[in-house]
């Protein structure tokens, strides 16, 4: 079986995040990526807000963790779907 394509980083700044999509401007480009259960978020304070969400049975949803405006460099499946593998959130917009 031939693997589901390279990962590949992409770097920008949210312009929208839904439950499962997130889009990420560049400096010359803009990408869509599908986000799923298994797209891991990486940020500081994340691992605290993941445990909160365990403990009121909530499935982690990467719009409690990412906002519209954040930098965020995210790892991704080259593929048909681009599929977010990672995301790591650089530095946040401050609410």
């Amino acid at each position: 079986a031939k693997p589901a394509g390279k990962t590949v980083s992409a770097s920008g700044t949210v312009s929208a995040v839904t439950a499962d999509s997130l889009t990420v401007k560049g400096k010359d480009a803009e990408w869509t990526f599908a986000v799923d259960k298994d797209t891991k978020i990486t940020m500081s304070g994340a691992t605290k807000k993941t445990a909160t969400l365990k403990d009121a049975k909530k499935p982690a949803q990467i719009t409690e963790f990412v906002k519209t405006g954040d930098t965020v460099t995210v790892q991704y499946h080259d593929g048909a779907t681009k599929h977010a593998a990672e995301v790591l959130v650089r530095s946040s917009v401050k609410k």
